[in-house]
């Protein structure tokens, strides 16, 4: 936050890149609370499903709402893949 506060004093703002293509991983801090929200019990990746509404609530609300929380201003998606689909 401290990074934030100091570009946004001097009028600059702050963005991240997010690349969905991995999905949710088991060893993101935010894990256990996303895969709560989807009523997973199994430690495995949670693939990245923007056509499922309770998964983008539970995407916003536990890992980009606390991002914003923490002074990040935009995001921009990187999704280098051949395959589309799943996006």
């Amino acid at each position: 936050m401290e990074l934030s506060s100091y570009l946004h004093d001097r009028g600059i703002r702050f963005g991240v890149n997010i690349d969905p293509a991995e999905g949710i991983l088991p060893h993101e801090s935010k894990f256990d609370d996303f895969a709560k929200e989807l009523g997973l019990t199994e430690k495995q990746t949670i693939p990245f499903n923007a056509l499922d509404k309770v998964f983008i609530a539970a995407y916003l609300e536990k890992l980009i709402a606390p991002l914003y929380n923490q002074g990040i201003d935009f995001f921009w998606i990187d999704y280098n893949t051949n395959n589309l689909d799943n996006l």
